[in-house]
């Protein structure tokens, strides 16, 4: 009698722990971003979305090694509030121009935390978040830097609405697009957005330089959500400028003089618009008179002549606190809230924000209204967060998929007032693992990638997850990542590559499962066939890559296939054996 012998056991991976993502630098100790200022100003508590702040002023060797050498992968510490400090790992770092510099960083220990820096001089702006929803506002103001831990609580409010009669078309219903999705190309539309604000909002700011460092952040913070929702969308601030104006403190009175080009109030904007030739027009005012923080008119239908109607009103404090600034410049682009809000009225029947669970809390895209924490993206069915679809499919019942009403409005939004201005984009992609592989507890992994762009080598190279956060950042190829000790759940894997110009895209998302037990043999299904071949039986879960190897002795092993299950159990048919051999057989997880 033949004795049959199965033995399985897991993979064994090395774990390697990588303490430096980026390239190698002289700074082995982490530079001081900032330090408390004992003279700054404190939060008003009658800023109803603001809880009392700590003021704070850049250290002198951040503000040195930043037009330095600071660079990706250096580490900032970044004293919080309650003596709580942290090592941030900078992921991003971009010089626009002379003195200006937008940063990106990650937390370490909780790579799900982000921060997003602009820098003019001396002065900054800010916006911390964090996994649990928290979310912290660095704002220039009168009296220097403060550090805001902002009020999860509150929410503004939205009063978008139709643009006057006599500017539209009758409105009327959208044919069925025929592009397939925000990322069937890496060519990007360019919109060229003015800015403007009042004398009061640069008083609130602390200076003309502290509103610069603001309207950087708007439009970092706007080209991040319009890159991380895919769409073939980016603005560009081709103007910023302090206008005379005596605000109404009614946001809808200010958008309808900023609107009008001879009504004696604003319209010297037109004038400016025309020399630069921008596409759309926004407003940064100082004070509203009710909840509302930001209003805009909303495209729809999608045509040219919008381009009259191309402006909204935004409130300076909450604008960038609560992505106000890229919410209503989403109304001009011909998006809507979520359908509880506002039933219709976007450019297409598709054209709203989504709300959904995950992790048990309510969460919400930048276009729908509260409550629930955001997600700092445009509703779109095919990106996960959390792994949870962040929109609704075109054709199917409440339909949110703001992302593709922008993609199919980009070519007329940014041909709004020249003919339109594209780029190409760099594009990246994951080699391995594949979407949809299934692993096991505990599995480390070595993500391997590709990333090019059109005008160079990249910048950076960023590996993110919903459920991971940063993981990290390469600057030179080869671009592969660690994951160690994978957690049970789903992880949605993309990269992020920068070129040199500051433009960035993402990878097409790849789905991972890690589930809680590896793919094994089962000795019980496991027997002889008829033809005298023998049969084993792999189980598990669909998807979960293995190699089946055999061995006369234990010792030498030779693998017999590579396969991935398609479903929870797979059979492998061995040829018959010669008498008196013995055979064991192995799995190896993938």
């Amino acid at each position: 009698m033949f004795r049959r012998r199965f033995s399985s056991f897991c993979v064994i991976l090395y774990w390697v722990c990588a303490f430096r993502l980026g390239p190698p630098s002289v700074w082995a100790e982490p530079t001081l971003l900032w330090e408390p200022c004992p003279t700054g100003r404190s939060a008003l508590l009658s800023e109803p979305h603001m809880e009392p702040s700590s003021p704070v002023r850049f250290s002198g060797l951040f503000l040195e090694r930043l037009q330095r050498d600071l660079e990706v992968g250096d580490v900032l510490q970044i004293p919080l509030f309650d003596g709580r400090a942290g090592e941030w790992m900078i992921s991003g770092l971009q010089h626009p121009g002379p003195g200006r510099s937008i940063l990106r960083a990650a937390l370490r220990g909780d790579r799900t935390a982000d921060l997003q820096l602009a820098v003019r001089g001396f002065v900054g702006a800010g916006l911390f978040t964090f996994h649990d929803g928290e979310r912290i506002f660095l704002e220039p103001g009168s009296g220097g830097l403060r550090l805001v831990r902002l009020n999860s609580d509150w929410s503004p409010a939205c009063a978008a609405i139709r643009p006057p009669a006599s500017s539209h078309m009758a409105q009327g219903e959208q044919p069925t697009p025929t592009l397939q999705g925000p990322e069937a190309t890496n060519l990007v539309y360019v919109a060229d957005v003015l800015v403007a604000y009042t004398s009061d909002a640069r008083v609130g700011a602390g200076g003309a330089v502290g509103m610069a460092a603001l309207i950087d952040l708007a439009e970092a913070q706007a080209n991040d959500v319009l890159e991380a929702s895919r769409t073939r969308l980016r603005i560009r601030v081709v103007h910023q400028t302090e206008i005379a104006y005596v605000e109404s403190g009614n946001l809808n009175t200010d958008l309808t003089r900023l609107r009008d080009t001879n009504d004696g109030q604003l319209d010297v904007v037109h004038a400016l618009r025309n020399t630069h030739q921008a596409d759309l027009v926004c407003l940064f005012v100082e004070r509203s008179d009710s909840n509302v923080a930001g209003i805009a008119y909303v495209m729809s239908p999608v045509q040219n002549s919008f381009r009259a109607d191309a402006f909204s009103v935004v409130q300076r404090s909450p604008a960038l606190a609560y992505h106000v600034f890229i919410h209503e410049l989403g109304h001009n682009f011909g998006c809507h809230h979520d359908r509880a809000a506002n039933a219709s009225g976007g450019a297409f029947a598709y054209s709203h924000g989504h709300k959904f669970q995950a992790e048990f809390l309510d969460r919400h895209t930048v276009m729908a209204l509260s409550p629930g924490r955001i997600v700092p993206q445009f509703s779109n069915p095919a990106i996960t967060f959390k792994g949870v679809p962040t929109g609704i499919a075109a054709g199917q019942p409440n339909a949110a998929d703001n992302a593709l009403s922008i993609h199919n409005a980009a070519p007329t939004i940014a041909a709004f007032r020249m003919p339109a201005v594209t780029t190409t984009l760099p594009a990246a992609e994951i080699a391995f693992p594949t979407n949809g592989a299934a692993y096991y507890d505990g599995v480390s992994l070595t993500v391997t990638g590709a990333a090019v762009t059109g005008n160079g080598t990249p910048a950076s190279v960023e590996l993110r997850s919903s459920s991971l956060g940063s993981i990290g950042v390469r600057t030179n190829a080869p671009y592969s990542f660690s994951l160690n000790r994978l957690a049970v759940g789903q992880h949605d894997l993309r990269l992020k590559v920068t070129d040199g110009a500051g433009f960035t895209a993402h990878s097409p998302e790849v789905l991972i499962t890690v589930s809680g037990t590896p793919p094994d043999i089962d000795p019980s299904a496991s027997r002889f066939e008829p033809d005298g071949s023998f049969r084993v039986r792999v189980i598990g879960a669909a998807g979960q890559s293995f190699v089946l190897e055999r061995s006369p002795d234990l010792a030498e092993w030779r693998p017999l296939t590579t396969n991935t299950l398609p479903g929870s159990a797979w059979d492998f048919s061995d040829a018959a054996m010669p008498a008196g051999v013995q055979r064991f057989y192995r799995i190896t997880p993938r």
